[in-house]
This record gives C-alpha cells, sequence and structure tokens, in this order.
C-alpha cells in the first residue's frame, strides 16, 4: 500500500474512533500516521542536502594499458541513519572496473557502477575501483545516482548528484625508427641542448625552469606572476622544428563515415612521432583537423618543447573524437602559414586524396617542402596520386594499432 494511503487510513481510524468514543481505536490511528509522517520526513531530509556522493579519480590523465585508481564517495551528513543507500554511477563502457558489479544503462555507449550501502548518522563510506585504460579518449564518470528510502520501507526516494570526473587516456606510443630527414638545415639534424647558440633575434617566450637551464636565462617576472620557476627561452639558430599536421579523416567522401583501427593507427603513429621528437630535443607542434569535446574549433597545439609541451600534445591526440571539423588541406595551409620557414611539416593520414596532393602541390610551389607519412596497411608503393614534389613514407608494420611494438618509416616506392 502506497504511504498516501496509509496516511488517509490512519487519520479515518483516528476520526472513526473519536465519533465512535472507542479510544482502542484512535490509538493505533495515531501511531500508524505517525510512522507514515517521521518515514517521510526522514527520507525528505535525507533528499534536501544531507546526502552526497561524488566520483573521485586518482589521476585525471593516463597513459595507455595503465590501471587508474579511484572511490565512490558517500556523506550522511545528518543525525539520521540510512538504512540501505543504491548507488548508480554511469559509467563508460570503454572502462570498466576491475572489480565490482556493472549493469547496463539506457544511456548508449554508458553503463551503472552500482554499489549498495547502508549508512549510519554522520558516517561517510567509500567504495575503491581500479579501471584499466586500453582506449583512447576522454571519458567522463558519473553524474550519480542515489536511491535509497526509510527503515519502514513506506518511501523511496532518488537524488542526482550532477558532478562529473574526466579522464583523458593518452594514445599508445611505440619507439619509432625513422629512416629519412626531418630537417633540410645545413647545420645537421641533431637538435642541440645547449643555450650558448641561441639566436636573439628568434624569442619564443617563457617556460618552466628546467635544470639544465643557466642561472641567468630565469624570467622574474614571469615568476613572480605565476610563483613557479620560469625561464626565456630563445630558438638557436641551427634547431630543429617539426609541425605534425594529423589527419583524421579516414576517407574521402564525408558519408562513408570514420574508420576506427585506421584512426587509432594514425594517432598512435602521431603520439609516437611526437615522442620521438621530445626525446631527441626538437621544439614540435601538433595540428589536427580533428575536434574535441566542448570545442567547435580544430584541435591544435602550438610550437613549444619540454615535458609540459608533449603533455598538452598528448592531451589534444587523445581528446580527439571521431570527427572531423575542418578539411585537412585547410589546416596543412594555415600551418605552413603560421610557422617560420624552418620547420620540416610532417602530413600524418591515413589516406593521401587527390585534393591533399593539390595541397601539398600549392605548398611546394611556395617553397614549402611537406613529408607525407601514411599510416595505412600496406602502402608500401606510390599510387598515381601521390605528389612529386612531396617525401612520401609508410609504415612498414602490418599490425593493428593495439599490437604494434614498434613503428619503422620508410621511404614509399615510385
Amino acid at each position: 500500500m502506497k504511504p498516501d494511503a496509509l496516511l488517509i487510513a490512519g487519520l479515518a481510524i483516528v476520526v472513526l474512533g473519536v465519533l465512535t468514543g472507542q479510544p482502542l481505536m484512535v490509538a493505533p490511528g495515531m501511531l500508524l500516521v505517525a510512522v507514515v509522517t517521521i518515514a517521510g520526513l526522514w527520507t525528505l531530509e535525507a533528499v534536501s542536502t544531507s546526502v552526497d556522493c561524488r566520483v573521485h579519480l586518482a589521476s585525471h590523465k593516463a597513459r595507455w594499458a595503465t590501471e587508474i585508481e579511484g572511490h565512490v564517495a558517500v556523506e550522511n551528513a545528518q543525525p539520521l541513519p540510512l538504512p540501505w543507500l543504491d548507488v548508480r554511477a554511469e559509467w563508460p563502457v570503454e572502462l570498466p572496473v576491475l572489480k565490482g558489479t556493472m549493469q547496463a544503462s539506457h544511456k548508449p555507449g554508458r553503463r551503472e557502477f552500482r554499489c549498495l550501502l547502508s549508512l549510519r548518522w554522520f558516517e561517510r563510506v567509500s567504495r575503491r575501483f581500479r579501471v584499466r585504460c586500453l582506449d583512447r579518449g576522454e571519458y567522463l564518470f558519473g553524474p550519480v545516482e542515489m536511491v535509497f528510502g526509510d527503515p519502514f520501507g513506506f518511501y523511496e526516494q532518488r537524488k542526482l548528484a550532477g558532478s562529473t570526473e574526466r579522464l583523458v587516456v593518452y594514445p599508445r606510443t611505440v619507439a619509432v625508427t625513422w629512416e629519412g630527414v626531418l630537417s633540410r638545415s645545413p647545420f645537421g639534424d641533431r637538435a642541440m641542448q645547449s643555450w650558448v647558440f641561441d639566436d636573439p633575434s628568434y624569442a619564443r617566450g617563457a617556460r618552466e625552469y628546467l635544470p639544465t637551464d643557466p642561472f641567468s636565462r630565469i624570467d622574474w617576472k614571469a615568476t613572480a606572476r605565476t610563483s613557479t620557476l620560469h625561464t626565456r627561452f630563445l630558438d638557436a639558430a641551427f634547431c630543429v622544428e617539426v609541425a605534425f599536421v594529423v589527419n583524421v579523416s579516414t576517407a574521402e567522401a564525408v558519408t562513408d563515415g570514420i574508420d576506427r583501427a585506421l584512426l587509432e593507427r594514425t594517432l598512435v603513429v602521431s603520439a609516437s612521432l611526437a615522442s620521438a621528437c621530445h626525446q631527441a630535443g626538437y621544439r614540435f607542434g601538433v595540428y589536427t583537423n580533428g575536434l574535441v569535446r566542448q570545442s567547435p574549433h580544430p584541435a591544435a597545439v602550438n610550437m613549444g618543447e619540454g615535458p609540459a609541451h608533449l603533455d598538452d600534445c598528448m592531451q589534444v591526440l587523445g581528446r580527439l573524437l571521431p570527427m572531423h571539423g575542418a578539411r585537412c588541406e585547410t589546416v596543412l595551409d594555415a600551418t605552413c602559414g603560421k610557422t617560420s620557414g624552418r620547420a620540416r611539416v610532417v602530413l600524418v593520414t591515413g589516406i593521401v586524396t587527390p585534393n591533399l596532393v593539390r595541397a601539398v602541390e600549392r605548398q611546394a610551389l611556395r617553397g614549402r617542402s611537406v613529408a607525407i607519412v601514411a599510416t595505412a596497411p600496406g602502402f608500401l608503393r606510390m599510387t598515381h596520386t601521390a605528389p612529386r614534389a612531396a617525401s612520401m613514407f609508410s609504415v612498414s608494420e602490418q599490425e593493428a594499432w593495439n599490437e604494434l611494438e614498434h613503428v619503422t618509416i620508410r621511404k614509399a616506392r615510385r
């Protein structure tokens, strides 16, 4: 029987007992009314502000194939206990918990992490979990729905905790062997870490201080503004810059959709090349025609160096959605226009379309050389659409993106 019906029945018994002059009927009716009223106030107090639940992650970014720990914290900040509480947290289907109860959800691409608890007054309970990150992407944990009731079983209430936690899983990175030249600099292709040959005409700004930086290069204004040591940095006269243009399109026609396997393979190659450039000490940037969540513009990270810059590039590559926000040739033209003439432009793409060929040849007429890295398996020989003005490279390995252990980039045969 519903609580409202019980309340009406209790009132009716009380009225009937008063009218008939039977005190023995009034007492049970008043007891029933009191129990239903207390149960209603009990759950109403819990729903208002006293019960809260949140999902907490140990880190908001993770490398591929690593495990991230977290916990679901439930707090009962009232003097009344909760005999039962069902916690249902929305969960990305790509990252199931290693141990715990998962159930299907009515929302596409989502599941529910559930746990049944019982809380005493002013008690806080946590349920820990671990997820293994085997899929690149940006994932949201939450919101959390709580279902609870009174100890008599009369009322059942629901409360939605709208807070969410975000986790970005980086693309997979592997060792890279490039059988080619990244730069046309007459001074060579090895990036020099020495500051002796810095060119004052190429001032880049300030970055976080590194132990190898000379004390005289500390930017005290930037340090005072950010409360963190910053260093002025200049380009060397012979520094190597690489601009990676990543094409997320996997078909010439938009209506053909996205080949997820080819897209992930392209991102694995791009992330591995960016990591290799960081290890070699190059300045590099990542420019894409893809979109990230909550942004209408194609994602990009301008030229930079250092661990923080590599982390920014990995976050952008990890957050890319399987859709493009602009044509790749448009991004290629914009990248060649904004980077210096010393930068080597590397186009990482799964497909080589006639429009891309014309864009590369157009840049060749302007004096900019573009190296194309074709990531599709089996792309070993140039096709008739390949531009003659560009250096064409391909990935020798034929394995799927999640089975690659090494990437060998070789020049494609004509």
